[in-house]
């Protein structure tokens, strides 16, 4: 997906939301199943994924200016909807998924998907992803959007990892948050109407340099290992 595409993809999401006057509970229902709503502050759910990212944490910068904005963009919601913030220092890229809750594990052994990790990383060269603006999706998640030429990095992961999920992303955007609840019309429409006047922000630059094989135990990495790191060419082993 070329930038234009990842501009278009973006602008398609937010048009689903902004047809609605509200979030709707069927729809919200798809981000709640992410959680244990009724543990004290509620949690993510455990799950089994293998995942391959940019992050963890973002450089400072660019992560304080994300957490600055979502908080500006949580700000509107009624003390009484529930919200889900990903921790600051779990926000990440994800370039490419290996294995997704619920699918059988990988027959590949971890050292080989290690290797492979490496040798599609090492094959490409850094570049730049460009953050700026939000979209926030039917189901309540508050994501920045991200525009770079990630389709070769994406493509040699793919290469290399033939036993991977089915199911890509195809946009760079950085999820930030989950709305749990319908916050009413007026405030949706305060939501809606920043999202607009927010097109134009800009937040930082994050420099693919580096990408983590990661095993991720609970949604929004709330637990997770990183099982190894590699480099993109000219950056190093």
């Amino acid at each position: 997906m070329g930038i234009a595409a990842a501009r278009a993809r973006y602008e398609e999401i937010s048009d689903q939301t902004r047809r609605l006057s509200d979030f709707q509970v069927p729809d919200l229902e798809r981000s709640r199943r992410f959680f244990e709503l009724s543990s004290p502050g509620f949690r993510t759910r455990p799950f089994d994924v293998i995942t391959c990212v940019v992050g963890l944490p973002l450089p400072g910068d660019l992560q304080r200016a994300l957490v600055d904005k979502r908080n500006e963009v949580l700000g509107l919601i009624p003390a009484a909807a529930r919200v889900y913030r990903v921790a600051p220092a779990c926000l990440h890229w994800e370039a490419h998924i290996i294995k997704r809750p619920d699918e059988p594990d990988p027959s590949t052994p971890m050292e080989d998907l290690e290797r492979a990790v490496r040798r599609a990383v090492g094959e490409t060269p850094a570049f730049p992803i460009e953050f700026g603006g939000f979209f926030v999706s039917r189901e309540g998640a508050v994501c920045f959007e991200g525009l770079g030429r990630w389709d070769l990095l994406r493509r040699r992961l793919g290469e290399q990892l033939a036993c991977s999920s089915a199911y890509q992303l195809d946009t760079g955007h950085v999820s930030a948050a989950r709305i749990l609840d319908p916050i009413g019309p007026s405030v949706f429409s305060r939501l809606v109407a920043l999202r607009e006047a927010s097109s134009s922000d800009r937040y930082g630059t994050l420099m693919v340099e580096e990408v983590k094989l990661v095993l991720e135990r609970r949604w929004y990495m709330e637990d997770h290992t990183v099982a190894c790191v590699a480099r993109t060419q000219g950056t190093g082993d």
